[in-house]
């Protein structure tokens, strides 16, 4: 336990408006930019974020937009002696107690010879960052790959949509103090621009998820004020969509929105929900919506995502048979919850297998889950046997069932609904729900001509994310892009490229003319325990395990030849975010290299942080930076 020392004192008033560049306002900032509330993460997910609920956080710095008022400025800041971070040595950070309660800890960090502190929650689903990587001034979430600045709190990677508080640090009579005002969990809003009713300029975005919203949220946080318009075919606005399997049981995605509507008033984004768009016109510049009406774009945005597979076979259309894409696909499956519940799920990879975990986790007296899919082994494509049997055993131990190197041949009913499944062996599962998670494919049959689309039906986009109409780009499950690592073209359907493809496809509206670089990153958590996956491959032909699969931590190098193209690790969170950033570097090894043991992470990170400035955040300097031409 470290020892402190607590000195409070009395701020004196201060005028409205001043901020703490001058270090000395006090701030009560407001949910905004980047402000994600935590009261849609549920205790199923396995984290504990009690103390880390409706976290407002504090920030000194001129970077940010403080809303003042003149009562706040009365209030007592604490004076905190810090003590441990002596034995920091560069690059280093330590978790450092400021109260009593175990969410009482801020984070302290060495960069370039000074100490810094923030929050040690990740402000995304509120993970503690202590333990995680630090490579320069950029703290990575080791759970879901968020990353923040040290210096300033400002987010860098999705899937975190606000940044950190950060706290002022000073020496005192040869010791070092942190100052924290009573909220010092307080939110913040990053700078962002609201509506300029003169500006004429438009841009529209056809699609309210992810990619959708961050682009609407990037562009305000780059002074953008000209016109945003949001067209969204669901009847509420952007939620987060991954928690649709992950708590499929009693989840509520009323409870996950991104964003609510007073923060698309204040800063002049209209998000227009129950807006199907059927066509787009490149010539006209206008987009179709289904009731007939049009509206007209200067810069256009196509973010619609995907939709579910569903197969051709008998009984697909009886009541009790679903795919799950939205919350209305959600509710559906909720409104058949009951003791005894027998579900049949088509499908062991993620949406799949994520269904069956939410089920079998339940507190549903009696429920019956099983999974059926063509593959020896879950996940067995998307992750190669040995990891897909970690996974599937983890499922086997929690009572999932799974019938393999199988089919579902026809679904039976009575009345209209669905009430056995017969498999391909000719075997029958009792079923009152049938669930069928066998993929999605681009939503992109409003796309008539005009704009190029790839084989598979996704939308071709150049490093910038435009399509072949120049004022047209395209973002998320859509688009098909010039992956750098491989050379090839990629499609990739997970919420972080989503988001951040969006943050990217903002920017080039603007003509900034920043290419596309990300390193696609997912995780699935089931059964309390996560697993996460960073690169992207169709084709490796050997998986090298480092570790121990019956323990459950390790990582898997997806490799073809002597490239690296992929990696997944169990319960090893910080050493997977170093192998991205080695990805996203080129700086990864010969597979040959990492399979004999001569080269380790560790010696990973030591050449990541040999070229200085690399790995330091861009996200702000990215929204600073004016248009290129």
């Amino acid at each position: 336990m470290f020892t402190r020392r607590v000195l409070q004192f009395k701020k004196p008033a201060v005028s409205l408006g001043r901020t703490f560049s001058t270090r000395s306002t006090f701030a009560n900032i407001r949910a905004g930019a980047f402000m994600r509330s935590s009261r849609r993460v549920l205790p199923a997910l396995g984290f504990s974020l009690g103390a880390f609920y409706g976290m407002k956080h504090l920030n000194y710095s001129s970077k940010f937009r403080f809303s003042t008022q003149m009562a706040e400025a009365q209030e007592e800041f604490k004076e905190i002696e810090v003590t441990g971070h002596e034995n920091l040595g560069e690059g280093e950070m330590m978790a450092f107690q400021v109260g009593p309660k175990d969410g009482d800890k801020i984070l302290i960090a060495k960069y370039q010879g000074k100490i810094y502190a923030l929050s040690n929650f990740c402000s995304h689903f509120g993970v503690p960052l202590a333990g995680s990587v630090l490579l320069e001034d950029k703290v990575i979430c080791p759970a879901h790959n968020a990353a923040f600045s040290i210096v300033d709190g400002y987010p860098e990677y999705a899937p975190a949509l606000n940044g950190l508080p950060t706290y002022e640090t000073y020496e005192k009579d040869g010791k070092l103090f942190v100052k924290l005002p009573p909220n010092y969990k307080a939110s913040k809003q990053v700078d962002m621009a609201t509506r300029d009713e003169s500006n004429k300029a438009r841009v529209v975005i056809v699609g309210g998820g992810a990619a959708g919203l961050s682009a609407a949220e990037t562009l305000r946080q780059s002074d953008y004020t000209g016109e945003i318009i949001i067209l969204s075919d669901e009847d509420k606005t952007a939620y987060d969509r991954t928690l649709l399997s992950k708590v499929l049981v009693n989840g509520d995605a009323d409870k996950w929105l991104l964003r609510k509507q007073d923060f698309f008033d204040k800063y002049g984004i209209d998000f227009r929900t129950s807006s199907k768009v059927k066509g787009v016109n490149v010539e006209s510049n206008e987009v179709t919506l289904a009731d007939g009406t049009t509206v007209s774009y200067d810069k256009l945005l196509l973010a619609t995502g995907g939709h579910p597979k569903r197969p051709i076979l008998p009984g697909i259309d009886l009541e009790g048979v679903y795919t799950l894409r939205n919350a209305s696909d959600q509710e559906k499956i909720k409104s058949h919850v009951k003791d005894g519940l027998k579900v049949v799920i088509a499908g062991a990879s993620f949406i799949g297998f994520e269904a069956a975990a939410s089920f079998a986790s339940s507190k549903i007296e009696g429920v019956q889950v099983h999974v059926v899919d063509m593959v020896n082994t879950a996940f067995e494509g998307a992750l190669g046997k040995d990891v897909g049997g970690v996974l599937q055993k983890l499922g086997e131990d929690n009572g999932v069932k799974f019938h393999l190197s199988n089919g579902v041949k026809k679904i039976h009913g009575e009345g209209g609904k669905a009430t056995k499944v017969e498999l391909n062996n000719g075997e029958i599962l009792d079923a009152d729900i049938v669930l069928f998670g066998t993929g999605v494919q681009p939503t992109t049959q409003y796309i008539q001509e005009g704009i190029e689309l790839d084989r598979d039906g996704s939308i071709k986009v150049n490093p910038f994310l435009q399509t072949s109409a120049s004022n047209v780009y395209a973002a998320g499950d859509i688009a098909s892009y010039p992956y750098h690592v491989t050379g090839a073209r990629a499609r990739v359907e997970h919420w972080n490229h989503a988001l951040q493809q969006g943050e990217i496809a903002a920017f080039n509206i603007l003509g900034k003319d920043i290419p596309y670089d990300a390193i696609p990153f997912f995780w699935t958590r089931n059964y309390m325990k996560s697993l996460q996956y960073v690169g992207y491959t169709r084709d490796y032909d050997d998986v090298f395990v480092d570790g121990s699969l019956e323990e459950q931590k390790f990582v898997a190098y997806y490799t073809k030849g002597e490239k690296i193209q992929a990696a997944a690790a169990f319960n090893r969170g910080a050493d997977i975010h170093i192998i991205k950033e080695a990805m996203r570097l080129g700086l990864l090894p010969k597979a040959s290299e990492i399979k004999d043991g001569s080269v380790t992470v560790q010696d990973l990170k030591a050449k990541i942080l040999a070229k200085p400035g690399a790995s330091a955040c861009r996200r702000k300097s990215c929204c600073r930076n004016k248009k290129s031409s």
